[in-house]
């Protein structure tokens, strides 16, 4: 079951930071261009999808192996949150805490996740 939600959120955590980087990256008078240009790049892109993929499961792989050593109650939350698909107010509930707090908490903890990942990385 976690497998497939850890893909899940693997996947989830990828397109997060590929949008941010991509709003950040691109100036605003390009951005309606683009999407004409991402109608033209999705045929090269069926060309170049196994190294795509494969960069991709390289990524996946570790943010699950990031994310396998996170500790409690990060691991919890984010498995709550994204595999179970719980609300705020649930987690906040299960952990006892305020719904404002579970959510700063969560933030806290992706952003310890994402460390991991960078500093797998580098090594």
């Amino acid at each position: 079951m976690y497998q497939k939600n850890e893909t899940a959120l693997q996947g989830y955590l990828y397109s997060i930071a590929k949008n941010k980087w991509t709003d950040v990256l691109q100036p605003k008078n390009f951005k309606n261009a683009n999407k004409l240009n991402e109608l033209t790049l999705n045929e090269t892109h069926d060309n170049n999808n196994d190294d795509a993929l494969t960069k991709q499961n390289l990524k996946l792989k570790a943010v699950m192996v990031a994310f396998k050593n996170l500790r409690q109650p990060c691991k919890q939350l984010l498995a709550d949150y994204y595999f179970d698909k719980k609300s705020l107010k649930q987690i906040a509930l299960h952990f006892k805490i305020e719904e404002n707090t579970a959510r700063n908490k969560k933030y806290r903890c992706i952003e310890k996740l994402r460390n991991m990942v960078m500093a797998q990385k580098k090594q």
